[in-house]
């Protein structure tokens, strides 16, 4: 892997960490507990939420919990998916990746089918991302934006501070 790409994923990836450190404390530390799991997957009958496989299931939060979709670690937006179409879903929101071409896919399990699933057991549980107005969305984004901004140069501070007692 190239230099650059590594230091690309590196830093998406402290964005991401960054972000979801601060929805977790939008929902209160409220988190997925273990019966939710198990509600999730007794809803989808055990079964990949995309393709119907049994196998290798994980969690899958459906829209994700990254810089970009802001989905939360709560009921209703975490799904079974085995690790296949969890790894070709990747950062993406489950309607983009439900609308796509099936390739190996079992037609009948996804697709619209599974959008339509998946929303459904959303709004039964109650999920609510936070937002479906664009323009809150990118208030949201924003306000992250900034909170980050700061905390990144309180982080400079602190390993500043650090290095002169060190060097004492």
């Amino acid at each position: 892997m190239k230099k650059s790409t590594q230091k690309k994923q590196e830093k998406v990836g402290k964005i991401n960490t960054d972000v979801r450190v601060i929805l977790e404390k939008v929902d209160n530390g409220n988190r997925l507990k273990t019966k939710d799991w198990e509600i999730a997957k007794e809803h989808f009958k055990a079964r990949c939420v995309y393709c119907g496989s049994t196998d290798n299931l994980v969690k899958d939060h459906a829209i994700p919990m990254n810089a970009q979709h802001l989905g939360r670690d709560r009921p209703g937006n975490v799904v079974p998916a085995c690790r296949k179409c969890n790894y070709a879903k990747k950062d993406r929101n489950y309607i983009d990746f439900c609308s796509e071409k099936p390739e190996n896919r079992n037609p009948a399990k996804y697709g619209r089918k599974a959008e339509q699933a998946i929303t459904e057991f959303m709004r039964e549980q109650g999920y609510k991302g936070l937002s479906r107005n664009k323009a809150t969305l990118e208030e949201i984004k924003t306000i992250i934006d900034k909170a980050r901004d700061v905390a990144g140069k309180e982080r400079d501070k602190a390993a500043t501070e650090i290095k002169k007692r060190i060097a004492k």
